[in-house]
């Protein structure tokens, strides 16, 4: 009896432990990755990292390391507060990274394309990324 108690327990847990990991799975399937033959459009409320990933929203995935194409305008917000300075022929040249852009805002890319950009407080900021491989991003 007591064999058949621990057998019936044993088969209850392996179910249970076996759905549990089938819901982890289901939604790490649901997970959109920024990449070049797709267009994107979100209105970015949420932003969590996980070692080499930015998820957006709990939905959209990119590489931390997006890097900025700079252009001729400076919006304060963003590069005043970069950690990111460098003392360079008299003046401080800022070099902000995608992750401390804080949210909200909206992330715009176009067909066909490896950049996308962020519109916040009316500044535009063109970035350019590499794909994202699924296998490079665990949690």
């Amino acid at each position: 009896m007591k064999k058949k108690f621990l057998t019936f327990g044993l088969i209850v847990f392996v179910i249970f432990f076996c759905l549990s990991c089938n819901e982890s799975l289901k939604n790490y399937n649901n997970l959109y990755y920024l990449n070049f033959d797709e267009p994107l459009m979100i209105n970015v409320t949420k932003k969590s990292i996980y070692g080499e990933a930015i998820l957006l929203n709990d939905s959209v995935v990119l590489y931390k390391d997006s890097k900025l194409i700079f252009e001729s305008f400076s919006p304060t917000w963003l590069f005043d507060s970069t950690k990111n300075k460098e003392y360079f022929n008299n003046k401080y040249i800022y070099s902000p990274e995608f992750l401390e852009i804080d949210a909200p805002y909206n992330l715009v890319k176009q067909k066909k394309s490896n950049m996308f950009q962020v519109i916040k407080m009316k500044d535009t900021l063109l970035f350019e990324f590499d794909n994202f491989e699924k296998l490079d991003f665990w949690f």
